[in-house]
Parts: structure tokens; C-alpha cells; sequence
């Protein structure tokens, strides 16, 4: 109940700050639009249907990128952990991805996939995809060898050895990197979206940019970090009820 109101007093003094500062700094609504301003523009983009159409965009790229890049993470990661060859052959081509910014590897997914909805579902699986693997080959590699060794001298079968015992000791090690790869999936949605796209938050941001609508530049933003608390929120709770499952 503390940290709630504690949330709930910071918000409110945010938004207090907000409005004295668009009050009497003298800049106009299209630079500095008040809180009620933004507000208003909130209701009247929902009131026309299209906002809640932008975040079922946004959200359904994000979580399909999320999906498909965790799977692949978790596959990989579980191989390499198994196989120290893969590892090796692997690893020179994820520090280059590391190394690439997503800005400038986007743009050719573009003119090679073209600017549909599977390009912003793979710009969301790439950018999400390092941190999610690192987390999960982590968490297979760190597991107890002496485990390993009971778990053989048992006769376990290697689907044993899995579903028994490396998958359960890896599971907060690959939640973890689960929760940061969901915000990054996000991320990359929307930076799919900002290069090209008719829907979704970035597009709103972007077509609030340039007709000076920053009222509605806002309402994109609020949603897009809206969206990302709920996310952050869902996956944390699926993380505590898999953790005590376990």
C-alpha cells in the first residue's frame, strides 16, 4: 500500500510539475502542450477508434517478435551449451550483431522484406534476440556438474536430464533474460515502425511529428510506456508463478 501511494504521489507531482511548467514557460501548446491538453487529444483519438488500433499494432508485433526470438535463443543457447563447437562458430556472429545498431541494419530489412508487418515482427526478433540468448546459455552452462552426474549414474535419458533438471535450474537465469528481451522486442517494433509503416505507435509518433501535433506525439508516448509497464507486469508475474512451479 506504501509503494502504491508512494507511485501514486510521484505521478501526481510529475504531472503538477508538467502543467506549471507549459503554464509559464511561455512556449506554445505545439512545443509544450499542457497535461489537460494532452488528455484531451487522448480522448478524442480514442473517441475515432484509432488509437486502441495503433497499440493491438504495436503490441501484436511486439509479442510475435518476442516468440519467435525467444525460441531461437533458448534453442541455440541449450545447443551451444551441449556443444562447445557451436558455441565457438557462433560467436563471432553475435558480436557482430551486437555491434551493429539496429537504426542502421533496419533500413536494408526494409528494401529486402519491404515495410509489411512480418519486417517490424523481424526488427523486434533481432533486437530482442542477444540478451535472451546470453541470459539462457548462461543459466544452462552454470548448472551443478555433480547434479549432471547423479542425474546419469540414474540412467536419466537426455529428455530426463532436460525436463527434470537443466531446464528447471535454468528457468530464472532464462526469465530473466525473457523480461529484458520483452522490452527490447518493443523497442524494435516501434523502430520498425518509425521507418516505415502505416500503423502502430511509431507511425503515430511520426504522423503526430509531422503536423506539428505534439498533443498527439504525447498520447504515442504515454501509450508506448503504458504498453512496456503492462508488458514488464505480465511477465514478471508469469515468472514468479513458473519460478514456484518449478
Amino acid at each position: 500500500m506504501k509503494r502504491f501511494l508512494f507511485v501514486l504521489f510521484s505521478l501526481l507531482s510529475l504531472l503538477v510539475f508538467w502543467q506549471v511548467l507549459s503554464t509559464f514557460s511561455g512556449y506554445p501548446s505545439f512545443i509544450l502542450p499542457s497535461p489537460a491538453l494532452v488528455a484531451e487529444r487522448a480522448v478524442r483519438a480514442w473517441e475515432h477508434g484509432k488509437l486502441w488500433g495503433h497499440i493491438l499494432t504495436t503490441l501484436s508485433e511486439t509479442m510475435s517478435g518476442f516468440f519467435v526470438s525467444g525460441f531461437i535463443a533458448c534453442s541455440l543457447a541449450y545447443t551451444a551449451s551441449e556443444y562447445s563447437h557451436v558455441r565457438y562458430i557462433l560467436s563471432p556472429y553475435l558480436i557482430a550483431i551486437q555491434s551493429i545498431p539496429i537504426l542502421a541494419v533496419a533500413p536494408l530489412l526494409m528494401i529486402w522484406f519491404g515495410n509489411g508487418y512480418q519486417t517490424k515482427v523481424l526488427i523486434a526478433a533481432v533486437v530482442a534476440f542477444l540478451p535472451m540468448f546470453a541470459a539462457a546459455l548462461e543459466a544452462f552452462g552454470s548448472l551443478d556438474r555433480l547434479l549432471l552426474l547423479d542425474m546419469q549414474a540414474l540412467g536419466g535419458s537426455r529428455w530426463q536430464t532436460f525436463s527434470k533438471l537443466k531446464l528447471p535450474a535454468a528457468l530464472p537465469g532464462i526469465l530473466s533474460g525473457l523480461r529484458v528481451g520483452l522490452s527490447l522486442s518493443l523497442m524494435g517494433a516501434v523502430v520498425g515502425e518509425f521507418i516505415g509503416a502505416q500503423q502502430g505507435l511509431g507511425y503515430l509518433i511520426n504522423a503526430g511529428k509531422g503536423v506539428l501535433d505534439t498533443p498527439l506525439v504525447f498520447v504515442a508516448i504515454i501509450s508506448l510506456v503504458g504498453l512496456g509497464l503492462a508488458l514488464y507486469g505480465a511477465i514478471s508475474l508469469v515468472s514468479r508463478v513458473l519460478v514456484r512451479l518449478r
